[in-house]
Order: C-alpha cells, then sequence, then structure tokens
C-alpha cells in the first residue's frame, strides 16, 4: 500500500504537541496483493489541515508508545472530495467532517467522536447512487475495576441513508469479559430489504433472504400500507 502526493507539510508549535498536517489538493491511494492491483485519486476542493492535540510532546512519545493513545483532539473537514478509482470517478463527498475528543479519567477513557458526509454519484456502476451518514456518540475504556464493563459504546445518533433506504440507530452497548453483552439499541429502517441487499456481504454466515424474513416476522401485524418495507424495534442484550 502506497500514498502518494506532491506537496505535504507537518508542521508543530514549539512545545510538540499541537501538529498539523497540512494536505495538497489530490493524493493517490495505490493498493496491491498477488491477485490484483487499483489506484485511489482523491481531489479535494481545497488544500486541507488535519489537526491534532496530544496530551505530551511528541518529542519524549516512546518507540513503544501507541501514539493514538497520547491523542486528545483530532480534526479534519473539507467541503468536497471527489474520489476517482483507475480515473473513473465513483463518488463525491460533500461536507466531510470528522472530529475526535479523547479525556483520560479516573474510571476510563473517553472518545467522543463525531462524523458526517453526503455522498453522491453521477455513474451507473455504483450500487448506492446517493446518500449521507451522521454517526456521533461516545466510546469508553475502563481504567479500573470500578466500572462495571471493559469496553462501552453509546451511540447518540447514527443514521446512514442509502438511496431511498435508511438506518437509524441510537442506544449503548456495554462489553465485559466476565459477562454477556448487555446493553440496548433501538433500531429504525426504512425500505429494509434494499438496505439488507445493500449492505450484508453475499459470503455473510446469515443470508440476505434470511434476515428480511426474521424483520418481516418482528413487525408482522403493526404496519400499515404505506409502512410495509418500514420496521422499529429493540435489540435487547440482556437485562442489566
Amino acid at each position: 500500500k502506497e500514498i502518494a502526493t506532491e506537496n505535504f507539510s507537518v508542521s508543530s508549535n514549539y512545545l510538540g504537541n499541537n501538529i498539523k498536517i497540512n494536505l495538497d489538493k489530490s493524493f493517490t491511494f495505490n493498493e496491491a496483493d498477488e491477485n490484483t492491483a487499483g489506484s485511489y485519486t482523491y481531489n479535494l476542493s481545497k488544500a486541507s489541515e488535519v489537526n491534532i492535540n496530544l496530551d505530551e510532546s511528541i518529542y519524549f512519545t516512546k518507540t513503544d508508545d501507541q501514539l493514538w493513545d497520547r491523542v486528545r483532539l483530532f480534526e479534519y473537514s473539507n467541503t468536497q472530495v471527489s474520489v476517482q478509482y483507475e480515473d473513473k470517478e465513483i463518488y463525491v463527498v460533500n461536507d466531510l467532517k470528522f472530529s475526535l475528543n479523547q479525556e483520560k479519567k479516573i474510571e476510563s477513557v473517553v472518545s467522543q467522536f463525531s462524523v458526517s458526509a453526503n455522498f453522491s454519484s453521477a455513474q451507473e456502476y455504483p450500487a448506492v447512487k446517493k446518500g449521507y451518514m451522521n454517526f456521533s456518540g461516545s466510546y469508553y475504556q475502563a481504567e479500573n475495576e470500578k466500572v462495571d464493563f471493559d469496553r462501552k459504546l453509546d451511540i447518540t445518533d447514527f443514521q446512514l441513508k442509502l438511496d431511498e433506504a435508511l438506518l437509524d440507530l441510537k442506544g449503548a452497548i456495554k462489553l465485559s469479559k466476565t459477562t454477556t453483552p448487555s446493553g440496548k439499541l433501538d433500531v429504525a429502517m426504512q425500505k429494509y430489504p434494499d438496505l439488507v441487499d445493500i449492505m450484508l456481504p453475499e459470503e455473510f454466515f446469515v443470508s440476505k433472504s434470511f434476515l428480511i424474513k426474521a424483520i418481516d416476522r418482528i413487525v408482522a401485524g403493526e404496519a400499515t400500507k404505506s409502512e410495509i418495507g418500514n420496521a422499529s424495534f429493540k435489540i435487547i442484550f440482556s437485562e442489566k
């Protein structure tokens, strides 16, 4: 794998804990294995900047430390990104925004994140022609035994629209080495047969038809004629 660009620069304050990565308006990502090779080109509407704040100077970061654990703020945004594969445009991504704030507390490391983008394609070959994603929430990693989880994910808002199909998730999940997963997810879907067909891989251990029939049974008798293909239900991992 290789990333190539004509212009690229990294700057820092004198303490070495605020780093700015300046990206050119175009860069290429090349990947290859024994059987295939491909090249993706990303054309940005403007040169952009990645802003990174660390909790400690990068000068004192040891080689065996995980640099990502030092990150306290990570921000990036761009108004428009054109994605091409082998010189053919696949998608145009608009209003791309990503932010991550990490805070180390006594009981856990809290990572608050937010990512959003709209995308569209004028080409015929992509399976999905337009859509958007909004995802915000918090991820917790336990630091001691005072909390009742090892990992926890709070989903404040997750919306993924693929053409006319929509997935909406909210809720929380706790994971522990000693107990079964606990928590609850509120799930809402529009045109779920299309959603399953787009999102589920062909080689998945559950077939698309099986999952669609399972959702049909969950909402059987609840949907009106105008709501056929839509579903709302809860996934409860345990009563905790």
